[in-house]
């Protein structure tokens, strides 16, 4: 499939296979012959660029289809920005668009059944959260197929995520007679899910710096 990503786009960026992956954000800046130049890499509070030679797998989206590629870091610049040069994408392959790093959280959630005419809100929490959808453990029980606007705060204090609808794929039992409503979002902004991803990575790294500390 000869396709890539287009200039300005955003980019997962995985290094790393199975329970070693490392999650990261960046952008692509220009297109050449030989490959593509994209933006130093990004999770929270850390950007860096890897070493020369390095291989590492890149996602993105284009219209409503994913995709990723292999690549090779072919050479980078550190001054006057970080940026690296990156391989021409000889195989892309389809990805499913909710194939996104998943971690644990507790984030309090409020949601409303799209069909409810009285608006009731429902309260809850999200236990785990991906750019693809949110598990939310609540105390009632929502059928599946059920339509769901959601709003909760990636940080206490922050701004509030709202306008986002999500759909109740399953419910399973869960801790303390709660049950787990596993979602997908279906209408979500560009920045908002990119919001959410970098959340994911931030907690990625948070946990692995915490883990290494206490090695």
């Amino acid at each position: 499939m000869s396709t890539s990503p287009s200039v300005g786009t955003q980019i997962q960026v995985v290094l790393g296979h199975g329970k070693e992956e490392e999650h990261y954000l960046a952008e692509v800046l220009e297109e050449t012959e030989k490959g593509l130049i994209i933006s130093a890499f990004e999770a929270g509070d850390e950007v860096f660029l890897p070493e020369i030679d390095t291989e590492f797998r890149v996602r993105f989206q284009k219209e409503d289809s994913g995709f990723e590629f292999k690549t090779l870091l072919l050479h980078k610049r550190e001054d006057p920005i970080m940026l690296c040069y990156v391989s021409k994408p000889v195989e892309v392959t389809r990805k499913q668009l909710r194939a996104y790093l998943r971690v644990d959280c507790e984030l309090p959630v409020s949601l409303v059944q799209r069909e409810d005419k009285r608006k009731n809100v429902i309260t809850g929490v999200v236990t785990n959260i991906s750019g693809g959808g949110v598990v939310i453990a609540l105390m009632t029980t929502i059928p599946p197929d059920t339509s769901v606007s959601l709003k909760f705060e990636l940080e206490e204090g922050g701004e509030a995520i709202e306008g986002i609808t999500a759909k109740i794929l399953s419910v399973r039992p869960g801790e303390g007679g709660s049950q787990l409503h596993i979602t997908e979002f279906d209408s979500i902004e560009d920045d908002t899910r990119t919001e959410i991803i970098r959340y994911t990575f931030r907690i990625q790294h948070a946990n692995r710096k915490k883990a290494k500390e206490q090695a």
